[in-house]
């Protein structure tokens, strides 16, 4: 029988998020690390509610891992707020789009 898999304390959380406020800020603007990815999000959601495919044509590769990532190992509050049918550049249409809205930091975490 395998162990029942918890969600990590909110202390952890906190120890955790402070890995943020360590990493390295210069990325080149092309740079796929993850760390990269998470900068970009988190800057295009400190602006306001960002969709999917905005956040893929920004470079972030898998915006809905990046995210959870993000909650689940920062603490960070981004839910999904709605979903949206919409067109991309070359004409395809993609329903049920996820749109994000951060809500909420971890506390001591640089901007």
């Amino acid at each position: 029988m395998t162990p029942k898999k918890t969600k990590p304390e909110a202390s952890t959380n906190r120890a955790q998020a402070s890995k943020l406020t360590k990493m390295p800020r210069q990325f080149s603007p092309k740079s796929t690390a993850t760390e990269a990815q998470y900068d970009r999000l988190l800057r295009l959601l400190r602006t306001g509610k960002r969709n999917t495919i905005e956040l893929r044509k920004a470079g972030v590769i898998a915006p809905a891992a990046r995210i959870k990532e993000l909650k689940d190992e920062f603490a960070f509050d981004i839910p999904t707020v709605e979903r949206i049918d919409m067109w991309d550049d070359e004409g395809f249409l993609h329903p049920r789009i996820a749109v994000y809205e951060l809500q909420g930091e971890p506390e001591g975490v640089v901007r």
